[in-house]
């Protein structure tokens, strides 16, 4: 039986258990206080940081849109300005072309007129003087190609246009051009031409134009030496390939250099266009070109012992196909052909080069004029321009090619533009661009001529 006062020890013993709970109790709960603190402190830095990182990321965001407006209106600055450009590049064609046409047309009849004087002293003295006329007039052609050529490829506006046609002649051809430039700096020219190789199918215009920048180059660089322009195709099992090179004994350039040659504007040296001239711009529009016809150009080169620059292309010819026809002296006697073109000089130079052949020549000076000739007369052929005041030549194209009357008859472009491509899908039969080579002028007519020869009784 217990007492007092073992009652009041187990009441203090009960006591101080809890008091110890509470003290216990009040701990825990101070820790918890200090762990709810220190969790509100995190999540304040927390939500401090988050807002600080949203604010940065607004302000980024403001600013990403700056710049994409500013983007924006580059853009369009910049689209205007190629606009601008573009418009500039073909004002200047035209301004520079037209001249330039007179030059080398009138150059062309004045050697052909020359040729046929009876004092052999005047032939001497006017040949040579002309000929150096005509080249340096082809020479500022070919400088307004490369820049036309190169803005095109830069906007994505050039096209390729197959055609078929005489490798053999169209090498020729360019051995007549280029020969006043390989013999100013008294270099040789041979040509090796694989045998039997005539026919080809290829981007004509281009093709002829890389092999040309190839062939002004070896000129330029090679003195007293020589210049060896090959030809032939290889098979590789899947198809046929047209491979040109032009080989040179010139100046050279070092391996490290070579790929370099083909960037626009570039040359091996920065004194190369101080001793040598020209634009830097040849070799790059020749590989653009031939990079689009599926193929490129290579080159090897070893200074001071030459170079040699190879053009690789596919071969897309068919056996069946028959060769264009040339003129070969057949008579323009008993045809008609009516100019419709704005500039007297052209009307001109189109009616010596072809009276001289025996056509009849007419002559409209703008599209309206030449639609009415052209239902009065009935021409056997029709050149036309293409830019002319009021009613411009794809208009009179368009309206001579549906006119069910006026279909048949043969429409030859003559023209600044470059627009082959669009031209053929108009309708028109033949395409040349300006300035006009008498060459190439009646190679083009005799496709009409010699067919009507052909059909005739």
């Amino acid at each position: 039986m217990s007492t007092p006062e073992d009652d009041t020890v187990d009441q203090r013993a009960d006591f101080g258990e809890i008091v110890e709970a509470l003290r216990l109790t009040k701990s825990r709960v101070a820790l918890l206080e200090r762990q709810l603190e220190h969790v509100r402190s995190q999540r304040g830095q927390a939500l401090a940081q988050a807002r600080a990182n949203l604010e940065k990321q607004t302000h980024e965001l403001n600013q990403l849109r700056q710049q994409l407006a500013e983007l924006g209106s580059m853009r369009d600055a910049a689209l205007a300005a190629n606009r601008a450009k573009s418009n500039f590049l073909a004002t200047m064609s035209h301004e520079l072309r037209t001249p330039l046409n007179a030059i080398i047309g009138y150059t062309e009849l004045m050697r052909e007129e020359s040729s046929d004087l009876d004092h052999p002293h005047i032939r001497a003295r006017l040949l040579p003087d002309l000929a150096k006329i005509n080249h340096a007039a082809q020479h500022l052609v070919w400088v307004i190609n490369d820049v036309l050529d190169l803005a095109k490829i830069e906007a994505g506006r050039a096209e390729v246009h197959l055609e078929d046609f005489d490798l053999q002649e169209m090498v020729q051809a360019l051995v007549a051009t280029i020969g006043p430039a390989m013999h100013k700096n008294g270099n040789t020219l041979r040509t090796e031409q694989q045998p039997g190789l005539t026919q080809v199918r290829a981007d004509k215009p281009k093709l002829r134009q890389s092999i040309l920048n190839l062939l002004s180059n070896a000129a330029k660089f090679t003195q007293d030496g020589e210049v060896t322009l090959r030809t032939r195709t290889l098979d590789d099992g899947l198809k046929e390939w047209l491979e040109i090179s032009v080989q040179d004994t010139g100046i050279g350039v070092p391996q490290q250099k070579i790929e370099t040659l083909f960037d626009a504007y570039t040359q091996a040296d920065a004194t190369t266009s101080k001793v040598y001239g020209g634009s830097g711009l040849g070799l790059a529009i020749s590989r653009q070109f031939c990079r689009m016809l599926g193929g490129d150009i290579t080159a090897v080169s070893e200074v001071g012992a030459g170079s040699t620059f190879t053009i690789r292309v596919p071969n897309l010819r068919t056996d069946a196909e028959e060769p264009m026809p040339t003129w070969t002296g057949e008579t323009g006697r008993g045809y008609s052909v009516l100019v419709i073109d704005d500039d007297p000089t052209a009307h001109e130079l189109l009616r010596r080069i072809l009276t001289r052949e025996g056509f009849e020549v007419h002559t409209a000076t703008n599209g309206g004029e030449g639609l009415r000739m052209a239902e009065d007369l009935d021409p056997d052929v029709i050149t036309l321009d293409v830019m002319m005041p009021g009613m411009d030549g794809w208009t009179v194209l368009s309206a001579l090619k549906q006119d069910s009357e006026l279909e048949r008859i043969p429409v030859v472009m003559l023209t600044m533009v470059s627009e082959p491509e669009f031209a053929s899908k108009l309708g028109a039969d033949g395409y040349i661009t300006k300035p006009v080579k008498r060459s190439e002028l009646l190679d083009v007519l005799a496709r009409f001529v010699g067919k009507h020869h052909a059909d005739a009784p």
